[in-house]
């Protein structure tokens, strides 16, 4: 397998679904044209977009590289929670809805609980 085909299959296996080209290329800061030329073939990233991919995606480089090992790294919670809250901003909604959380009492989580498992049971 290329690297461009890997490529491909981090944005097919990337959260369980698959992310577009456009949206791939916006969260690593490219066009969704260097992503099409990578995937086809044509061009291969440079070393810092490998690094960048890698991060942003949780995969490991040695399997971008060279398709050794694992694809993805597997993240603790905490490391997850790190992670996001690395990419969030001060004015961001992820801020706004985390401030609004930590305030909830006891009963408000509870009937959020129960909120989430009656819209999970239905789907």
């Amino acid at each position: 397998m290329t690297i461009g085909e890997r490529i491909r299959l981090i944005r097919e296996k990337s959260d369980d679904k698959k992310i577009s080209m456009a949206s791939f290329a916006e969260i690593i800061g490219v066009t969704s044209g260097a992503v099409s030329q990578w995937e086809n073939g044509q061009k291969v990233p440079s070393a810092s977009v490998i690094k960048l991919i890698c991060n942003k995606f949780n995969v490991r480089e040695n399997w971008l590289l060279k398709e050794e090992g694992e694809m993805f790294v597997n993240l603790s919670k905490k490391e997850q929670l790190e992670d996001f809250f690395r990419d969030v901003e001060d004015n961001d909604m992820k801020v706004r809805l985390i401030e609004a959380l930590s305030k909830l009492t006891t009963d408000d989580w509870e009937h959020i609980i129960q909120m989430y498992n009656r819209i999970t049971s239905n789907n």
